[in-house]
């Protein structure tokens, strides 16, 4: 069974997301060894969730820890990634080999019901596409999710829970962010959406709206919160409209509950 296959459709707030969970009792599971300094660790996209399996080297959490509860636009963002590396195209279970000893080895395994497939490679052997699938599972182990990239700068239908922004910059590929909201008594959802209605000035300008969603948490607790996004997507969307090469692009970052809005410099190779 293919592993798109695997990935059913969320609902929500937001009309342009269709995206999946792991359908019940499906699990996607990485498995990360090698490298100069070896490491030697387990975790699992099931049940909407990024979660620790196993840590012997070179990680930082246990076995059952949840390390990034993944919003319905972070799904969808998965999925894109999933199709885009073609998965669906792998009719066997397959081993692209070890290229160098230095390198690490990842192992991606999926299961739901009785099939269960594999796919294993070296950072050297893996096709492009499924390396950049390993790059942003890797960074959701992290608590890293990419930045959502629509199509139209309307946030109606978008959650907009009071949020501060208190301070942003964009570095390193990431948008790093701390913000501040009320709560305490349950988990908040919070997207960066930025649209591709590019603003022809120089250089180009871009809307990002940090979405919030606090699912009715009534709490009156003020909590701050650090958060990074990575950027890549919206690399890979100017690029798409403008053309391969460096660029810099002009954040407009704003919360989509309001609120002054702020201009980030985000340059890439």
């Amino acid at each position: 069974m293919a592993f798109a296959a695997l990935l059913g459709t969320v609902g929500g707030c937001d009309p342009d997301v269709v995206g999946p969970v792991l359908v019940e009792g499906s699990e996607l599971r990485v498995h990360v060894t090698g490298g100069f300094a070896p490491a030697d660790y387990t975790y699992a996209v099931a049940g909407g969730a990024v979660v620790g399996v196993q840590c012997v080297s070179l990680c930082d959490f246990a076995g059952g820890d949840t390390l990034l509860a993944l919003t319905p636009a972070q799904l969808a963002a998965l999925d894109g990634e999933v199709r885009r590396a073609d998965l669906d195209d792998l009719r066997e279970d397959a081993d692209f080999g070890t290229e160098c000893c230095d390198q690490r080895v990842y192992e991606i395994t999926w299961t739901s019901g009785g099939a269960r497939r594999t796919l294993t490679g070296s950072d050297g052997t893996l096709p492009d596409d499924v390396r950049e699938l390993v790059r942003v599972l890797e960074l959701l182990r992290r608590g890293i999710p990419p930045i959502v990239v629509a199509q139209t700068g309307s946030l109606d239908g978008r959650p907009a829970d009071a949020l501060q922004i208190v301070s942003a910059r964009a570095e390193g590929g990431m948008l790093e962010l701390e913000v501040r909201y009320g709560g305490g008594c349950r988990t908040h959802d919070i997207d960066a959406v930025a649209w591709t209605g590019w603003m022809e000035s120089h250089p180009v300008q871009v809307g990002v709206a940090l979405t919030h969603d606090a699912h009715g948490d009534a709490c009156k607790a003020l909590l701050t919160r650090s958060l990074r996004f990575d950027l890549e997507p919206l690399r890979r969307a100017y690029q798409a409209s403008y053309g391969s090469g460096p660029a810099t692009l002009s954040l407009r970052l704003e919360a989509a509950s309001g609120g002054s809005s702020s201009m980030l410099s985000y340059s890439f190779p």
